[in-house]
């Protein structure tokens, strides 16, 4: 089997990476006979890296055919996701009003979250991300095929705004509207505070500073396409299967978004209960995000508090979580990691080119420093006229993203968060490079050709 690094995350609890895996490995399973792994996460020092021994995107045209592939698919996921947040709210209200609940009534609160989750990761978070992440690598190809048979590649960015503008509005197009009725930064941030995190156990608070600075100084300032959608139909003359391809775009854009604002109301909807059984199993809400769901629950069907020394070990040392097709159940591996290191490191002497190459979001030509973006904790690092590299962006790097001067990310499509961004802000940017935050370093000095598409080092 020939290995791939799909995807890297910092600040990611083991516990919500468990109930993820599960999702990626059941639909790579789908398209393998191998009984053995076909997905496993390497975590190391809260840094977590996805390896899949499959093509992941055939994976994700398959997961797109069954059930995500048509703008009608998205319409009813709609309508059922905002019937399950009504009854992810309904579930959770009672942790408000049960000031010491009992192992019994923290079990019976952990099967319902496990069970929503099961249901939120396949239907409305992971397994749509698969499917859309496809989605995103054949439109990308189709529109750079088309902008350069009708000799367009200059009005590119004009062209693919008018194409991603969404179906619907979404949280952070909510948040921008109230600022620009004078709602405050203070009410915003406690208004928002879903916001804050998709990892279920950890997350960071958002403040009103961080809604400031997300908004800047285009706050009042609503951005619209030059082109309408049909016109940039128009121009491009996709034949039939193309255009199928095109017509979902606007509603990839929205749930690509809404999705995650979901999955976030999720989790914040949740959080009561791992505050509940931090007291409950006297430890630490962070140190708890290091077990696995299954794991928990053992502790609390057998009324024992979880090993600390195991905690300090998983801090510590690496450890892989991953699970094969036999046993499906999701496992942590800490000793004999030899194989997976080899693993890793055939994969990373894989990507050592020296040229950079991704799609070109949003046009343009900048110079200046690079600043790696791994987390949160890095945007501080970024100043003005930076240009901003990471593996893939979120909403809270919305503050360092209004500073930098341009984005180039190892990952996303024309539908990615910084993909959007960019063409809100009109800053180039350069996205699914897959190697650049590997090749490019803090400090370098580079020229960001968005035009082109190329990252080069000066």
């Amino acid at each position: 089997m020939k290995w791939h690094k799909m995807i890297s995350r910092e600040g990611v609890d083991p516990l919500s990476i468990g109930m993820i895996d599960a999702v990626f490995m059941k639909e790579a399973w789908r398209l393998s006979t191998s009984p053995s792994e076909v997905l496993f996460t390497w975590f190391e020092n809260r840094r977590l890296t996805h390896y899949i021994a499959t093509d992941f995107q055939k994976v994700g045209q398959n997961t797109g055919r069954r059930f995500f592939s048509r703008p009608q698919h998205v319409q009813r996921l709609y309508k059922q996701g905002i019937i399950l947040l009504r009854n992810i709210a309904q579930s959770t209200r009672p942790l408000s009003t049960l000031p010491r609940p009992t192992s019994l009534e923290l079990f019976t609160f952990l099967r319902l979250f496990r069970k929503q989750y099961i249901v939120v990761n396949e239907r409305f978070s992971i397994g749509p991300w698969i499917a859309l992440e496809a989605w995103q690598n054949d439109v990308d190809t189709t529109i750079q095929q088309l902008l350069l048979q009708r000799s367009l590649e200059h009005r590119s960015s004009e062209i693919i705004a008018a194409l991603t503008r969404p179906w619907r509005t979404t949280a952070l197009q909510h948040l921008a509207n109230r600022a620009l009725h004078g709602a405050s930064h203070t009410t915003l941030a406690r208004d928002f505070q879903f916001l804050r995190s998709w990892a279920a156990v950890w997350y960071q608070p958002l403040t009103a500073k961080w809604v400031q600075t997300s908004l800047g100084d285009q706050r009042t300032r609503q951005h619209r396409p030059h082109l309408t959608y049909r016109q940039a139909i128009v121009l491009l003359k996709p034949n039939d299967k193309q255009r199928r391809l095109l017509q979902f775009a606007p509603y990839a854009t929205f749930f690509k978004d809404w999705r995650d604002d979901l999955r976030r109301t999720f989790v914040y909807q949740w959080s009561p209960i791992f505050d509940h059984l931090a007291i409950h199993l006297k430890i630490s809400r962070d140190d708890l995000g290091y077990f696995l769901l299954d794991e928990i629950e053992e502790f609390l069907e057998t009324k024992t508090r979880p090993d600390y020394r195991l905690v300090a070990r998983r801090k510590r040392w690496p450890f892989v979580i991953t699970a094969t097709k036999k046993d499906q159940r999701v496992q942590i591996i800490q000793g004999g990691l030899g194989k997976y290191r080899n693993i890793r490191t055939t994969v990373e002497a894989q990507q050592t080119q020296k040229k950079i190459h991704g799609f070109a979001a949003y046009l343009g030509l900048v110079r200046g420093r690079v600043t790696i973006v791994k987390n949160a904790g890095d945007l501080h690092h970024v100043r003005r006229g930076d240009i901003l590299v990471a593996g893939t962006t979120h909403p809270n790097y919305l503050p360092a993203m209004r500073v930098a001067s341009a984005f180039v990310t190892d990952e996303g499509g024309i539908v990615s968060h910084a993909a959007i961004v960019a063409r809100e802000m009109k800053k180039p940017c350069i996205v699914g490079t897959k190697v650049a935050t590997k090749v490019l370093k803090d400090g370098d000095r580079v020229e960001v050709d968005a035009t082109r598409g190329i990252v080069r080092k000066l």
